[in-house]
């Protein structure tokens, strides 16, 4: 049964990485105006761009992913694309170690982890994957606020506000990590003194 759930979850994670293999390299032109600011006249990155906001958005993991793409891939759609693809798989890893510890059967831990997998990988948000500097926004944002959960769940509180504070830094859906970190952080504390456990 494992292994069926495992192919079912596979697919649309092989069909985007399929779109995703035949990107064009251009970046998509509503980001240029990133790259003005990113980039120095002689080539260089101008590092303190990274914490300039951007259509009111903090960028800081996403103009780091954008210069590092530049600096090694020649700022390579198609390069970023993989790297956004590889985040979007990290987000469905993230969801399965919450569903590991959840106390759903395995039909429902198995349903939740497919229609995860349905959501990330839509041909609705092929945006985010095939015009990558997008998605390394949106997506960076939404593994770290997962990982900060996972993190949190297992009671490493410092390292869940480390990636929330990343988070947040990364996007405004970022700022979603900060309510849920407090539910959890109740929700173990009312686990411990009342023994639920």
């Amino acid at each position: 049964a494992q292994c069926v759930v495992a192919v079912v979850v596979a697919v649309p994670v092989v069909r985007m990485f399929e779109l995703v293999r035949g990107v064009s390299a251009m970046p998509y032109s509503d980001y240029w105006i990133i790259f003005g600011g990113l980039v120095r006249a002689d080539g260089s990155v101008d590092l303190g761009d990274l914490l300039v906001r951007h259509n009111d958005h903090p960028l800081l993991v996403a103009k780091s992913l954008y210069a590092l793409n530049l600096q090694l891939f020649d700022g390579s759609n198609a390069t970023l694309a993989l790297a956004v693809l590889l985040v979007g798989i990290l987000q469905l890893v993230a969801v399965g170690v919450l569903l590991a510890r959840s106390r759903l059967s395995f039909a429902e831990r198995s349903l939740v982890l497919i229609l995860s997998s349905v959501l990330l990988f839509s041909m609705n948000g092929a945006w985010n994957y095939v015009l990558a500097m997008s998605g390394a926004a949106w997506l960076t944002a939404n593994v770290l606020v997962l990982a900060a959960i996972v993190l949190r769940q297992h009671d490493r509180t410092w390292g869940a506000f480390a990636l929330g504070v990343l988070a947040t830094a990364s996007y405004g859906t970022g700022m979603a990590v900060w309510p849920a970190l407090v539910v959890i952080g109740i929700v173990i504390y009312l686990a411990f003194r009342f023994e639920w456990r």
